[in-house]
């Protein structure tokens, strides 16, 4: 973890210091405040609990004398044929960590102030699960949120034929795509958002807070029994468990902050941002999800941290801007500290020693 937070602190120093003063120098200062992270994922070796697994998938597949889908594998025929196209392991290692890094760059390009970019980067690093070891790790859902992440414009400009395209092309690599990326499109509308659809969204987080964790799992589990039978994994861990309280207040604390502030704007939001806020929303909304939400944290999260930042630089009413930015803060610590603690990072020689192809620490 040391070597995380070394490109964490470099990060976001050269997010700080280099000048962005033309497109030019915006665009060279995003190639390199970046390029830590690439090398950081593209020069990895035995990288997390999965590294091995994965590995194996490309040997197993590389090697076939002609190409043939196995539909007993773990693996969607998507990451099976590139694991059969591909040169080498190592090239898909590059190939995860150049689109996860050029995912973030674009999003950024595209709905984040240039001079709030250090505050963009200290939230994605402090959510490491969710924003860089969920993806590099898992190569497959890597691979799915960087697509999908390159793919939001499509979502804020309505192009719901291209959108569609793109969410079958992923979900060969990954079925997670079609229970989250048609999701994102429903409720990223890029309108307006009026005082009658506040009233919705909080009577929907009423609702979900309605439930216990169990009749959340009775209500969703003949879905994904019946069509995302992989997920039953995430049905177990949420079954017997409750919502932290601390995390729900929170959570409702948030979403207050942002129908404040939005609210509050005096000049309009454009139609991007409109759509951002929107899946902003539907971020914190997950968090009334508990262990249902594991992977849906990986799609939305990067829309919160936009909305947060969007709305901290626009708006006048600093104060209640500032309570929303700390608070975010303070959830990604508490995230952090979390991860860092659980049974699958804690003490495991994987994410503790950064092995790599110059070396180990």
């Amino acid at each position: 973890m040391r070597v995380y937070f070394l490109v964490f602190f470099v990060t976001i120093m050269l997010s700080i210091i280099l000048p962005a003063k033309t497109d030019v120098q915006w665009h060279r200062k995003l190639f390199f405040t970046f390029l830590p992270l690439f090398l950081f994922g593209a020069l990895r070796v035995n990288f997390g609990n999965d590294y091995l697994d994965y590995k194996l998938f490309f040997d197993t597949f590389h090697n076939q004398n002609g190409f043939h889908y196995d539909p007993t594998s773990r693996s969607e025929v998507g990451f099976q044929f590139l694991c059969y196209i591909m040169p080498s392991y190592r090239s898909v290692l590059i190939l995860n960590a150049f689109l996860l890094c050029l995912a973030l760059a674009i999003f950024i390009d595209k709905n984040i102030p240039r001079n709030y970019l250090w505050l963009t980067i200290l939230l994605v690093f402090l959510n490491p699960e969710k924003n860089i070891y969920g993806n590099l790790v898992g190569i497959r859902n890597g691979l799915v949120v960087s697509g999908f992440i390159l793919g939001c414009t499509l979502i804020q400009h309505r192009r719901f034929f291209l959108f569609a395209l793109l969410t079958v092309l992923l979900s060969t690599f990954h079925t997670a795509a079609l229970l989250f990326m048609p999701l994102a499109y429903f409720v990223g509308r890029n309108t307006t958002i009026k005082r009658k659809e506040i009233v919705i969204w909080m009577g929907f987080f009423a609702l979900l807070l309605s439930f216990s964790m169990s009749g959340l799992i009775d209500i969703v589990s003949p879905i994904i029994s019946n069509y995302f039978e992989r997920y039953e994994t995430y049905l177990e861990m949420g079954a017997g468990r409750h919502r932290g309280l601390l995390l729900t207040a929170a959570s409702l604390a948030l979403a207050t902050l942002i129908f404040l502030l939005y609210r509050k704007q005096e000049d309009p939001f454009t139609k991007e941002q409109n759509t951002l806020i929107r899946l902003g929303l539907l971020y914190v909304a997950s968090a009334f999800l508990g262990s249902l939400a594991v992977r849906a944290n990986y799609f939305y999260d990067m829309f919160f941290i936009g909305t947060v930042v969007v709305l901290y630089s626009n708006n006048k009413r600093k104060q209640i801007g500032m309570a929303l930015a700390i608070l975010a803060v303070m959830m990604s610590l508490y995230s952090l500290r979390l991860w860092q603690t659980n049974e699958y990072v804690a003490g495991n020689p994987r994410y503790a020693v950064y092995t790599s192809l110059i070396g180990s620490w």
